[in-house]
């Protein structure tokens, strides 16, 4: 018998425990609650006390069960009750986050969480309405604008191999959706990048090229996050220019894409298509048998060049951009992509890439249909996770359907709690919450989010 079956968590796991089941780090947690992460690090292993204010804030945003922090059961009005939330119309996987939890965690989550079933409910629909945490902060893009426009503070030069790690790091949390995390990483990364380029020659030249447009398209990816599109123009132009000068084809491809990105946000769809179906056909990888990081880019970039064309209203040619794609991912099948920056690409990236391809056309219909063919817990990353539940909502927003939308928001927000908080889905629970139907916890999202009527 597992040894930890008989131990019952502290008041600090079962904090700890709720917020990993939550994805939220203890910095997040703590910006919450207006503490430090080393606060919490206290809190957790119960090296600082806690008053009953204070349990009751981390019940509330954590959504524990008051009983399970030593709390007498929180007193609602009867309107407040929560009801069992609306079952979206895709897989059931969907509204339950992947537990990547090995060994002790695993078993204190799974007792923490089979514990407050009875309150599922009400870790479905948001938080109780009588403590809501403060909205977040907008995330400012003032230390960005000063490293893309005025001269960079020095720094010293380092070896490739630090700026290939200091990169992946930020992929790693780009791929979590911790956007305020990289608005901190990104300037440094780039000064070090192009500090580094310029002291470097020859075939070290071209690797720290390689990396610098990296981070450039990282950077481009989360400006447009942020709905930053002056800034993701200017960043997909620098990756574009690092990139041909490393004369990495995969680098100079993910480059091309994010400036195609760019010219499709300012409503330039036929050429941002055109851009990528000429930089997809110069990778080689439509026939024969090209690497997998090659394949990977290819199909990758037909995606978008599919995207774009559906956004300019042109069908036949995003469901054959589509339709190659998917046959490219067939042809990847399950060779190990290894490039540390080669885009994610498989058969459920292409069948989440059609959700979006047919609400662009107008076809909410098929873009439920291949929502139902996505297994979310197969998507590679929390970011993908959430980009699908948003999809999700996206369609269900089109069909009409609010509390449908809500659900899938919610869904969203347990995957990546900060992709709920970008303008635009901001600007749906705005709608929200002038929309008719009972969406209980509503307005307790809304504030969570940083929305507003």
């Amino acid at each position: 018998m597992d040894s930890t079956s008989n131990h019952d968590p502290t008041i600090g796991e079962t904090i700890r425990l709720a917020r990993l089941a939550a994805h939220q780090s203890q910095r997040q947690l703590g910006a919450t609650l207006g503490y430090s992460a080393s606060a919490i690090s206290r809190l957790e292993t119960g090296k600082s006390s806690l008053d009953l204010d204070t349990l009751r804030s981390i019940a509330n945003v954590l959504h524990i069960p008051p009983e399970q922090l030593g709390l007498a059961p929180a007193h609602r009005n009867p309107s407040d009750t929560p009801v069992a939330p609306a079952t979206l119309e895709i897989p059931a996987a969907t509204l339950t986050a992947t537990d990547t939890k090995d060994g002790d965690d695993r078993v204190h989550r799974r007792r923490f969480l089979a514990a407050g079933a009875g309150a599922a409910a009400a870790v479905a629909i948001g938080a109780p309405a009588h403590a809501t945490p403060a909205p977040p902060q907008e995330i400012s893009t003032a230390r960005l604008d000063q490293v893309l426009f005025t001269a960079a503070p020095a720094v010293a030069p380092v070896a490739v191999e630090q700026l290939r790690a200091a990169l992946a790091a930020a992929r790693s949390d780009f791929r979590a959706a911790r956007y305020a995390t990289l608005a901190d990483q990104l300037p440094h990364l780039i000064t070090l990048g192009e500090t580094s380029q310029a002291a470097s020659i020859g075939t070290i030249r071209e690797a720290t090229s390689a990396v610098l447009a990296d981070t450039y398209s990282l950077t481009t990816e989360w400006c447009i996050k942020q709905h930053q599109d002056p800034l993701a123009w200017v960043t997909a132009d620098r990756a574009l220019r690092a990139a041909r000068a490393s004369g990495n084809p995969t680098t100079l491809g993910e480059a091309a894409r994010m400036v195609a990105i760019a010219m499709r946000r300012v409503g330039h769809y036929d050429a941002a298509a055109d851009l990528l179906t000429t930089t997809a056909l110069n990778l080689g990888a439509d026939h024969g048998n090209p690497d997998p990081n090659t394949l990977a880019a290819y199909g990758s970039l037909l995606l978008t060049a599919s995207y774009a064309a559906a956004q300019g209203g042109n069908r036949p040619t995003a469901l054959d951009l589509a339709g190659e794609a998917e046959q490219a991912a067939h042809r990847l099948h399950d060779r190990p992509v290894t490039g540390l920056f080669t885009p994610d690409f498989t058969t459920q990236q292409v069948a989440l890439y059609r959700i979006g391809v047919h609400l662009a056309l107008g076809d909410s219909t098929g873009a439920l249909t291949h929502a139902r063919t996505v297994d979310v817990t197969r998507l590679p990353s929390p970011e993908r996770q959430a980009r699908y539940c948003l999809d999700v909502a996206r369609t269900y927003r089109t069909l009409g359907k609010p509390d449908k939308v809500y659900q899938a928001l919610l869904a969203a927000e347990r995957y990546a709690p900060e992709d709920v908080r970008r303008p635009s889905v901001r600007t749906v629970v705005g709608e929200l919450l002038y929309a008719p139907g009972n969406m209980p916890g509503l307005r307790t999202f809304a504030h969570r989010i940083g929305a507003s009527a």
